[in-house]
């Protein structure tokens, strides 16, 4: 469908209300057929958001994951759990069924909005140690790291990404990594601030906001990088869908069937949260981001069976050497496989260089240019001409 042509989407407003829909589900804890009825009202609405547009093509693309993202967390909570009897807060002080409906749509709400579960008895493992620090310092904190970010971001978008424009062999080999660089900067630089913004009014604590990326030096197998060092905000749904999956099949919990059938299982759900963005733009490019998501996970198999066949067969290097040779593999794996994760931008002709509004590293240089121009035309009468004798 021509964008043109396909109703204009209020993003903001929709999530919201749909969020709200989906946490009322859960709080009334309808008898199944009713259930049913509720959840089949959600896909039809769903449904016709995809066919809306917000007016921009990226915009869109970033719409659409995070709605396939929402009918994820919606059939996790509806159909795979029973939120109020399996999920605690440590805040908690009543069981939620004591609860009035308001209060437990509150409380779903929270499940809903807290994507790693912090401070919830399901919290996803691996995430950064908790800050106990005081409440400005961590705001000062978190606004110093999102301007570090927000420069990191600037400097791909003035130097790095117009570079490869002109050149179509140049910007197939690292538009990718480029475009995989700025998401990692956007996604910090944004969480940075809504922290700082949310401790500084006293909305939460600081503790609450664990740093949004975890170490990285986590980050020397694939494994590692996805699990440990990336953000967790899908796992914890993935995670229940595997766990579910395997259980119906029957498989020995902790076995490495079970391990590999949740790891294919959570990147193939995770592929298919970003082809929601690829329907959203473009229906007839629906499953263009699938591959990349899909490849990590047999790279991860790949990469387990290699680091299984050098300890059988005793190969042995120093802790440094492999720790070293660990980090190339992942830089060098990314740096293969992220064109597979913008193909769909590729492929709808969305390839734009600058998306930030504002850039301080080039106003900083045109204000250096002009300098050198005042300066110039300044300093130009004061030299004098050359004089024949």
């Amino acid at each position: 469908m021509d964008s043109n042509r396909r109703p204009v989407l209020p993003f903001l407003p929709t999530v919201l209300l749909l969020n709200l829909l989906i946490a009322s589900i859960v709080a009334l804890r309808l008898k199944w057929q009713i259930r049913i009825a509720a959840f089949v009202a959600y896909m039809s609405t769903l449904a016709f958001i995809y066919s809306c547009t917000t007016g921009d093509m990226q915009w869109d693309y970033t719409a659409g994951s995070t709605l396939m993202q929402q009918f994820l967390i919606a059939l996790s909570l509806v159909w795979l759990t029973d939120p109020l009897l399996e999920f605690r807060h440590e805040c908690d002080s009543a069981h939620p069924l004591t609860l009035s409906f308001a209060q437990r749509l509150y409380w779903v709400q929270c499940i809903i909005y807290n994507h790693r579960g912090v401070g919830w008895n399901y919290q996803v493992a691996n995430l950064p140690p908790r800050l106990n620090v005081p409440r400005w310092r961590i705001v000062y904190q978190r606004c110093l790291s999102a301007f570090r970010w927000y420069l990191v971001l600037d400097a791909i978008e003035t130097f790095i990404l117009p570079s490869f424009m002109q050149n179509y062999s140049i910007r197939q080999h690292f538009f990718g990594p480029a475009q995989f660089g700025s998401l990692i900067a956007t996604v910090a630089m944004n969480y940075d601030l809504l922290s700082a913004l949310s401790v500084a009014s006293g909305i939460h604590e600081a503790h609450v906001w664990h740093e949004i990326y975890g170490s990285w030096s986590d980050a020397k197998t694939v494994r590692g990088f996805w699990g440990r060092t990336y953000h967790q905000t899908l796992r914890r749904h993935t995670a229940t869908l595997g766990k579910r999956i395997s259980r119906l099949i029957r498989l020995q919990p902790g076995s490495r069937a079970s391990s590999y059938t949740q790891l294919y299982i959570g990147f193939t759900v995770s592929g298919l949260v970003h082809c929601g963005g690829d329907l959203m733009v473009q229906p007839s490019a629906f499953g263009s981001s699938f591959s990349f998501y899909i490849a990590q996970a047999v790279a991860i198999s790949l990469e387990d069976a290699v680091i299984a066949l050098a300890r059988s067969s005793g190969i042995c290097y120093s802790h440094r050497m492999s720790r070293f040779l660990g980090y190339i593999w992942v830089f060098t794996w990314l740096w293969i496989s992220t064109p597979w994760a913008v193909m769909c931008l590729e492929k709808v002709g969305i390839i734009e260089t600058h998306r930030m509004p504002f850039s301080l590293i080039t106003a900083l240089i045109q204000c250096t240019s002009r300098a050198r121009a005042v300066f110039s035309r300044i300093s130009a009468p004061m030299i004098p001409e050359n004089v024949a004798y």
